[in-house]
């Protein structure tokens, strides 16, 4: 685990060296994958990923996944290129991993995606009404989801049900990209606007806009430590890890 923390860490740190802000990435709607600064705006578009992503997301390790609703994909970050891993089943437009690896979907129902083959398992829904704007991200343990109801929604979801909480309107449409890069604040992505939104109340605010750099409208966004647990959970697993380190010193010595 110690391991997998530094290479996501120094991943990250390469990632920014040429930016001076958070650095989000994004699939745009003619398949381009490029990363973008939040505070300003600059553009690195890294290449064509041959289709257009509905979403992207990183797991935990720093791997690359997309999704063009019926399928799902690694991207290759250093070309853009694509590899097929299969066929979920149903159409998605959205993804993220949690901090264990679990890689979740959205439509009008939350599903539960194998990164191995593709296949999607139905979680369920229920309560608000919703359907994927376009993505989903957790912020802490909490799921969001940007819902098309109401002009585009913040919508909390249910992890175990899928059942969905409306948080409040983003005020802003076609929010197709959420993304955190320190599971305190929430992004989102209305063509090539950068939004910040308050989970507590929806809002969103518009931070900066990267058109005409080369990379359009986003349709998926994400951010390579989003899937990274809270200093908390680190810290817990660290105690965990020095105690049975502890244990089996203990056991040697005896």
């Amino acid at each position: 685990m110690k391991m997998k923390i530094a290479a996501v860490a120094a991943g990250l740190a390469l990632s920014a060296s040429a930016f001076a802000g958070p650095v989000m990435w994004i699939g745009d709607s003619s398949g381009k994958l490029g990363k973008v600064d939040v505070a300003t705006g600059q553009v690195q578009v890294i290449g064509s990923m041959g289709q257009a992503m509905t979403d992207i997301a990183f797991d935990p390790q720093g791997n690359l996944y997309g999704i063009n609703f019926g399928q799902l994909f690694r991207i290759n970050k250093t070309n853009a290129q694509l590899t097929l891993v299969g066929n979920t089943g149903v159409g998605m437009n959205s993804l993220v991993f949690d901090y264990q690896g679990n890689l979740y979907g959205a439509n009008n129902s939350l599903y539960r995606i194998n990164t191995n083959t593709g296949a999607a398992q139905l979680i369920g829904n229920g309560g608000a009404q919703y359907a994927s704007s376009g993505d989903l991200a957790f912020v802490g343990s909490q799921l969001y989801l940007s819902n098309v109801y109401g002009g585009d929604t913040l919508t909390r979801l249910d992890v175990n049900t899928g059942a969905g909480t409306n948080v409040g309107n983003i005020g802003f449409s076609a929010v197709y990209g959420l993304a955190t890069n320190d599971n305190v604040h929430l992004y989102g992505m209305s063509n090539t606007t950068i939004l910040n939104i308050d989970t507590l109340t929806g809002q969103g605010t518009a931070l900066v806009n990267y058109g005409g750099q080369g990379l359009g409208a986003a349709w998926g966004t994400a951010f390579i430590g989003e899937a990274v647990p809270e200093p908390e959970t680190y810290a817990m697993m660290l105690l965990g890890l020095g105690a049975v380190g502890l244990y089996a010193k203990r056991r040697k010595a005896a």
